[in-house]
């Protein structure tokens, strides 16, 4: 219960176990906080070939999440979801935005 907000920014990938993650950030924020979320996005085709060349090459690579699967698992760790934004950086990437709020 210290923060307005927590930040996480293009590393949802690399978490092994996005629950518990996300429950320690339900710990660090203050009622109604919000949590922002940027993370690569498997919606598209690039983050389809993304997930695939990750798990190939990066034994530290866990999962890329549509906004879908990212924000049901915002859900069950007790966030409200309030916004989702795809957008793309360059050419190359297909990224997702959720802001969520803790209830």
């Amino acid at each position: 219960n210290f923060f307005d907000a927590v930040f996480s920014i293009s590393n949802l990938h690399y978490f092994a176990n996005p629950l518990a993650s996300f429950a320690k950030v339900r710990l660090l924020l203050k009622p109604g906080g919000r949590f922002i979320l940027i993370d690569w996005n498997r919606n598209s085709l690039k983050g389809k070939i993304y997930q695939a060349y990750m798990s190939a090459f990066d034994p530290a690579f866990a999962k890329v999440y549509t906004i879908a699967e990212a924000s049901a698992l915002l859900a069950q760790s007790g966030f409200t979801i309030e916004q989702t934004t795809h957008f793309r950086v360059g050419l190359l990437w297909s990224m997702m935005r959720i802001v969520a709020k803790k209830g």
